[in-house]
């Protein structure tokens, strides 16, 4: 099964179409547009501008009454920095779940930029309004809850992965050790980071070898800074609990350990996949599982061509984090929510690998190509109108919903 991907060798003798600046461009200015009015869209009022339980949790954690090395915002620190700057606008709950939101709509960018990179912009825009209107992403996006750094952390741990090997820089090194410096405030994402190192080590170590003393200096002084209140709370105030919970383990015995993480797996390919089964009933809609049918075939036929092109670096990279991080998020405290932005990249490889396949039957014949196209925006418009409306209706009006929201005032 081969997609005639553009290799890396294409990609440079093509330099000029490869990033097609305007179609790029405003396709990502419609992604942003679409994801600013799904995710502010009565942000407040829908939920009758109450927070939920889990929303207060994250208020106490905010404002502790404590040193922060004694608080446990210490973790996801990045995000009670970002909540912090938006509460400080306003003292509501719009505001409130605006730090949410602006991840949710960074993530979104994300996605379309890696997708239109590697299958063009037309698929981009498609995977992308997956992405936006699914239901995991929307609920977690639109709630005040540290958990949506997760939804960021393997994409833009896989986004430094492509670029420091196309880059081989200094200001992509910057990049690696800023994203690398937040990623690990956040809980179990340590894995994630030493398999990133691990992927880019080679040209991390040619790219270093070429630099200057005094961007070594710079570099380090920078890496410093950002990992230095972490490195202080986890050395200084130690804890077998708190370390164990920033490595993500949250198992319980030690035989008994290994089948709760072989349960916790089940549960969560059962929540992506089957029907919920451990999430949160402000995260949930009955028992339907995060990913609908096509989506879910969709990922099953990339997650095959990944593993029959194993040996390409992007798509071994995928798999890779893909699977590891699924594999991460048995041990307890990852979220399975951080594994969506990947699905996303893979239904737009099984997209693209489709729409050729469709090619490779009608060469020659532009109006069957175009009704391929057609025929495929359609079917993705109506599942994306299914997810959205399965949000914006149904569980916005869920009983069992509105029951999880107690506080009007914050």
């Amino acid at each position: 099964m081969n997609i005639p991907f553009p290799s890396k060798t294409t990609t440079k003798l093509k330099k000029k179409n490869y990033y097609i600046p305007s179609a790029t461009l405003l396709g990502g200015l419609f992604i942003l547009l679409i994801a600013l009015t799904a995710f502010l869209w009565r942000l407040a009022s829908l939920t009758n501008d109450k927070l939920s339980v889990s929303e207060l949790v994250t208020k106490h954690n905010m404002f502790l009454d404590s040193p922060w090395w004694q608080s446990p915002a210490y973790l996801n620190g990045p995000y009670y920095g970002l909540l912090h700057a938006t509460y400080a606008i306003s003292r509501n709950v719009f505001f409130f779940r605006l730090a949410s939101v602006f991840i949710g709509i960074m993530t979104s960018l994300v996605v379309y930029w890696l997708v239109s990179q590697w299958h063009g912009y037309k698929i981009a825009i498609l995977s992308s309004l997956i992405f936006i209107s699914n239901f995991g992403v929307l609920t977690l996006s639109r709630q005040a809850n540290p958990d949506q750094t997760q939804l960021l952390l393997i994409i833009a741990l896989l986004t430094v992965i492509i670029l420091i090997n196309r880059y081989p820089n200094y200001w992509t090194i910057l990049g690696l050790i800023i994203i690398i410096s937040g990623s690990l405030y956040i809980p179990a994402a340590v894995w994630l980071v030493l398999a990133t190192l691990w992927f880019s080590y080679p040209v991390i170590k040619q790219t270093l070898a070429q630099l200057d003393r005094k961007s070594w200096l710079s570099l380090g002084f920078i890496n410093l800074v950002l990992i230095a209140p972490l490195a202080y709370r986890l050395i200084f105030f130690y804890s077998n609990k708190q370390l164990l919970l920033w490595l993500g383990y949250n198992l319980h015995g030690t035989i008994a350990a290994l089948s709760e993480y072989a349960i916790n797996l089940g549960n969560n390919f059962l929540d992506l996949f089957i029907h919920t089964a451990n999430l949160a009933p402000t995260l949930s809609l009955g028992r339907l599982p995060l990913m609908p049918v096509a989506d879910s075939v969709l990922i099953g036929l990339a997650i095959y061509f990944y593993a029959t092109h194993f040996n390409n670096y992007r798509w071994r990279a995928l798999l890779i984090l893909l699977v590891g991080g699924w594999l991460v998020t048995g041990l307890g405290v990852l979220s399975v929510f951080s594994l969506l932005p990947l699905l996303t990249l893979s239904i737009g490889t099984s997209l693209t690998y489709l729409l050729k396949e469709w090619h490779r039957v009608f060469p020659f014949n532009p109006i069957a190509r175009q009704t391929g196209m057609l025929i495929m925006s359609l079917a993705i418009l109506l599942t994306c109108f299914y997810t959205a409306r399965s949000y914006f209706v149904a569980w916005a009006y869920d009983p069992s919903t509105s029951h999880q929201y107690v506080a009007r005032r914050l």
